[in-house]
């Protein structure tokens, strides 16, 4: 995870974080929160990665699935 205030450039470093993590072999799955809309809040990315499978989501189980 990857936190910080609004304009510190969180966002941008958790992307270039996860390119490095593919290059290296890693399967990734990033989200990021934006939880102010001006700058001087908090920003966060997330960064879920695994070497031998891939990451579909944040989550490793399903609570409700809908078809």
């Amino acid at each position: 995870m990857v936190g910080g205030p609004a304009g510190a450039g969180v966002m941008r470093t958790g992307q270039v974080f996860a390119s490095m993590l593919i290059y290296m072999g890693y399967y990734v799955f990033g989200t990021n929160e934006y939880p102010s809309l001006i700058r001087g809040g908090h920003n966060m990315y997330k960064i879920y990665a695994r070497l031998n499978k891939p990451v579909y989501s944040q989550y490793d189980t399903v609570d409700i699935y809908l078809a």
